[in-house]
């Protein structure tokens, strides 16, 4: 009876640590390799904000009083250095976004959808994250004497520059998939995982502002962090078990 209860401890502690594994998954504090053939269970990839920060402080923006030639040497050789932790700027990173799923019977094919976003005015980009926090509220007055209380909101985001993107498009993309291995993944949380390194223009800011209407009363203040990134793979995973559904997505 003692053997049985032992045992059957040594399960249980066994589940909460593996649960513990899986719920306390980390940033990588180091690059990205992609010769893996699966990922950990809750896989996160590298922080945007580690990444600015690193950006940041090795000054990957330009001076008005060097060349671009020089102002790219610069940045290239301080590249070669480590960002944060073991992460080196010119070294493999990895951004994890959810995604929305469709399948397809008829044509054997799952849809998932690229977080497209606004970069520079009209060009596109991927959204990594978006923070949004409300910062107080006041009433309002439009032209007419229509009075309205009016939300503040403060948002961080982070982007990916990616020019050829349309920020208008729903970004959708298609996967080939069995209607045996779609069941599987029916009622799983799905990531992409946007593979890549930095590249010019390396790191931009830029705030912007949306004024309140009588439809939407907010105030929304924008401020974006703007990543130069050379996509290289983006990867469908299955955010629990860690199992890479496919390699083969495109921009």
């Amino acid at each position: 009876m003692r053997l049985r209860h032992i045992v059957f401890g040594l399960v249980i502690g066994a589940y909460f640590l593996n649960t513990q594994a899986q719920t306390s998954a980390r940033y990588l504090n180091e690059n990205f390799s992609k010769d893996v053939f699966e990922l950990p269970p809750n896989f996160k990839g590298n922080n945007w904000k580690d990444v600015r920060a690193g950006l940041i402080r090795i000054r990957a923006d330009k001076d008005q009083f060097e060349s671009v030639a020089e102002f790219k040497k610069r940045v290239n050789l301080l590249l070669d250095t480590k960002l944060y932790g073991s992460v080196k700027g010119n070294g493999l990173l990895a951004f994890v976004v959810p995604t929305e799923k469709n399948y397809d019977a008829e044509k054997k094919r799952l849809s998932v959808y690229l977080s497209t976003w606004y970069a520079f005015d009209s060009k596109g980009g991927i959204l990594i994250e978006r923070i949004s926090n409300s910062s107080g509220s006041y009433v309002g007055q439009n032209s007419f004497g229509v009075t309205q209380t009016v939300e503040k909101i403060e948002e961080e985001v982070a982007i990916l520059f990616a020019p050829n993107i349309d920020p208008k498009s729903s970004g959708k993309k298609y996967v080939p998939l069995s209607a045996q291995d779609a069941r599987e993944i029916a009622y799983k949380p799905l990531d992409l995982v946007y593979i890549g390194r930095i590249t010019s223009p390396y790191l931009s800011s830029q705030k912007t502002y949306r004024s309140p209407t009588l439809d939407s009363p907010k105030e929304v203040t924008s401020n974006k962090s703007i990543f130069g990134f050379k996509f290289e793979e983006i990867w469908l995973v299955d955010r629990l078990t860690g199992k890479i559904i496919s390699k083969k997505l495109k921009i």
